[in-house]
């Protein structure tokens, strides 16, 4: 008897869950009805037949590394922000310092 990972049909569905995915939903279903077929013993499914198991975590493995992509673009964008405020500070802090060396303190 083949038990389904829940591992696999948790992280499947929190895919669902955030949106419109009709892929993720085809591959849950084969997956299920591979096992479902497999334990009944129907048919050509006596051996588990693992093809609906390996697509689902294939697009599961896709679906991450396309946020992680995401992420990264975005990290990446938040670092150029913060490499420009960064000059930005340093050229004042510097004007500052010139400011107090001359005595020019503005009060």
């Amino acid at each position: 008897m083949v038990q389904l990972d829940a591992d696999l049909m948790l992280a499947a569905r929190r895919i669902l869950d955030g949106g419109s995915h009709p892929q993720p939903e085809d591959r849950i279903f084969a997956y299920e009805r591979a096992v479902n077929l497999h334990n009944s013993g129907w048919g050509n499914y006596k051996y588990y037949q693992r093809g609906g198991e390996i697509e689902l975590h294939a697009y599961l493995i896709k679906h991450r590394l396309g946020e992680l992509t995401r992420q990264r673009i975005v990290v990446l964008e938040q670092v150029k922000a913060a490499m420009a405020e960064s000059r930005a500070l340093e050229v004042n802090c510097g004007e500052l310092d010139n400011r107090v060396d001359a005595g020019d303190l503005g009060i």
